[in-house]
């Protein structure tokens, strides 16, 4: 097995962002939650070598919602001088998307956005688990075809997998019609790889399983967090992200929540 450089790096996912700064989503700031987690990100001793985020960078997927991202958010990410890897969820809309952010005029909402990016020694896959309409998602054959092949040119334990459904059951039974549909597709795929681990968001809280000989973990919520404790939805203002850091070849994963607070609801 080749060997990975020791390095951290940071995880963050559903931003929820609006269509205007100050403009609420889950009644909070969404921006202002993820400057706290920017400011907390630049006051830890961690360098990291990118900055990843795993989806729902719209609340609501309107047009004016990316121009925030790409004029606002992208700028203080970039900030940090590293590469920022950052892929879509079930409240994302992939053509306004990629007019506003990549500059792709006319683009087909159903055409999945991913795609592998190497940082160093880190080969990172970032997939599109949307289904339009839907909050569940699923890769679809096409991507899980494109994964395996690139997973055959990446070096064993230098592949890391990102995407916004989580691939693995959580420890109460509420929302788990949610899981990513084809998981155990996915399992088999990476499988033989010995891949790092597989960040993934979309529940609002950390929740960590053995996945395909490997790990899966959930980054908490940029704009709140989902008590994992309660069958119902009961929602924190609280934000949070992953510090992620490669040692000896193994992923580790500290989750961090800012504050706590009462609940909103």
């Amino acid at each position: 097995m080749a060997s990975i450089p020791d390095q951290s790096f940071f995880h963050l996912s559903d931003l929820h962002l609006p269509d205007r700064a100050g403009g609420l989503s889950y009644d909070v700031d969404a921006l202002g939650q993820l400057r706290r987690v920017v400011a907390m990100a630049r006051a830890a001793d961690a360098r990291p070598t990118c900055v990843i985020v795993s989806g729902d960078l719209s609340d609501a997927g309107g047009p004016e919602s990316y121009v925030l991202f790409r004029e606002v958010v992208l700028p203080e990410l970039e900030a940090f001088n590293v590469p920022v890897l950052y892929g879509l969820g079930n409240h994302d809309r992939r053509a306004p998307f990629r007019k506003a952010v990549l500059g792709e005029a006319g683009a087909d909402e159903e055409a999945q956005y991913y795609y592998k990016r190497v940082v160093g020694d880190l080969h990172v896959f970032m997939l599109d688990s949307k289904v339009t309409g839907k909050v569940s998602g699923a890769l679809g054959p096409a991507q899980r075809a494109w994964l395996a092949a690139e997973l055959e040119r990446t070096p064993h334990g230098q592949a890391l997998i990102v995407l916004h459904h989580s691939v693995t059951l959580w420890g109460i039974a509420n929302v788990e019609e949610d899981q990513l549909a084809d998981s155990r597709e996915l399992a088999e795929i990476l499988a033989p790889h010995a891949v790092l681990g597989v960040l993934g968001g979309h529940l609002h809280f950390s929740v960590v399983g053995a996945f395909a000989g490997s790990v899966s973990i959930t980054a908490p919520g940029v704009v709140n967090q989902w008590d994992p404790t309660c069958a119902g939805m009961r929602v924190y203002s609280q934000p949070g992200f992953n510090l992620c850091t490669v040692r000896a070849g193994r992923l580790l994963i500290n989750p961090i929540v800012l504050d706590v607070s009462r609940p909103q609801g």
